[in-house]
């Protein structure tokens, strides 16, 4: 049974009607976002929390020890994002494919996730050295999103066709016509 959330055998989320501390509701929203990454054994899920809201907890303590509710949730889910995003990082750039490649991890993404860990749930726990069988499911489920960059030769671009009003010549051109005539009219050379 997880800590923060509780789940149904159909694996339903049931709403927790009293949270009690703001520890609490930290694990409840850090598992919440662990699950809706697909992540669903309720054990890790649970110790995955625990340590997560312990990390942001050390990083927002105070001198006095006191810890605000809001910045504990906010820093309890920044962790959990940037690990989320660190583990597949890490898991993408075991993959084989892109060690052959010699393709950059920052450019893949696991759009499956949620099915890797349901096939996988101890992913986590293997971030460094994930198994033989897990490597060739995220191989599969690797996907770039940022094309490979090919240098090329700029085409020449076409040069700016301004109206002929809009040129200051025109206008410099103009004047000069202009006072060439009035001269012309009144006489003076």
């Amino acid at each position: 049974m997880i800590d923060a959330v509780t789940l149904k055998k159909s694996f339903v989320r049931e709403s927790r009607s009293a949270v009690t501390t703001g520890k609490d509701l930290a694990r409840y929203l850090v598992a919440e976002y662990l699950h809706d990454w697909g992540l669903r054994d309720p054990d890790i899920v649970a110790a995955e929390s625990r340590r997560i809201v312990e990390q942001a907890e050390a990083l927002t303590m105070t001198g006095a020890g006191e810890v605000s509710e809001h910045e504990l949730c906010a820093a309890a889910i920044h962790i959990t994002m940037e690990e989320v995003e660190a583990s597949i990082a890490r898991m993408a750039a075991t993959s084989i494919r892109d060690q052959l490649a010699g393709s950059p991890t920052s450019n893949s993404i696991v759009p499956r996730m949620a099915r890797v860990l349901l096939e996988f749930p101890d992913a986590i726990r293997h971030r460094d050295r994930p198994p033989a069988r897990l490597l060739q499911v995220l191989e599969r489920s690797v996907a770039p999103i940022i094309p490979r960059c090919h240098p090329r030769e700029m085409r020449p671009q076409p040069s700016t066709r301004l109206w002929s009003v809009l040129r200051r010549s025109y206008w410099l051109e103009l004047c000069g016509s202009f006072q060439s005539w009035v001269c012309r009219c009144v006489g003076v050379k």
